[in-house]
């Protein structure tokens, strides 16, 4: 299976006006302004310890996914108001700015390995990352690594430009008429299964 040309932002619809004036910033950078975090907070404290191979720190990057349906949405699925939030699609070609990383998993895990553009997208098991689950009942350690796998990144330093965004998914109309009254223009799809069926 080959990369699909396209990746994921995991969102509050209420930030996205910001993200329409300033860009999807880093984590570092939105900590400038007052903004509504959806992050795990374990997994924040291990990325906050992180640094980039070659790199900058963890949190100087935008997070981008291959598979916004992945361990990160079914966690918010069970911890946040999942009808609130959204994915937006990111053109591609943003991995071609300077400095871009891609990892083989999860940034935050121990075992992730920090690769360059384009060298990095042929080391990616694409066939489990775009898996429906990651859940291996008779294997736990493959469960395990599954479950970071599927949340493989492409990592922007400091800013993606709203340039790069082509369009976005949400979970029912509601959310759709939400995210169009906060002024995002590009497409929208509804796709409750990215959501895991979510919260209606």
């Amino acid at each position: 299976m080959k990369f699909n040309g396209k990746l994921y932002y995991i969102i509050p619809i209420d930030t996205v006006p910001s993200i329409l004036k300033y860009g999807i910033l880093s984590h570092k950078g939105a900590s400038a302004f007052t903004h509504q975090s959806i992050a795990n907070r374990e997994v924040n404290e291990r990325r906050e310890k992180t640094n980039v191979t070659n790199g900058l720190p963890l949190h100087q990057y935008v997070n981008l996914y291959f598979n916004a349906r992945n361990p990160m949405m079914y966690f918010l699925k069970f911890n946040r108001d999942i009808s609130k939030l959204c994915v937006l699609i990111i053109d591609s070609s943003v991995m071609e700015l300077p400095e871009s990383v891609i990892t083989d998993a999860n940034a935050a895990r121990v075992y992730t390995s920090f690769m360059p553009y384009p060298d990095g997208l042929d080391k990616l098991d694409f066939e489990l990352i775009y898996e429906r689950y990651w859940k291996h009942p008779d294997d736990p350690i493959m469960d395990e690594k599954h479950e970071g796998i599927m949340c493989s990144e492409t990592l922007i330093p400091r800013c993606v430009g709203t340039e790069y965004i082509i369009g976005a998914y949400v979970l029912n109309s509601k959310a759709k008429d939400a995210l169009i009254e906060v002024g995002f223009k590009d497409e929208i799809t509804i796709s409750p299964d990215i959501f895991f069926g979510g919260t209606r």
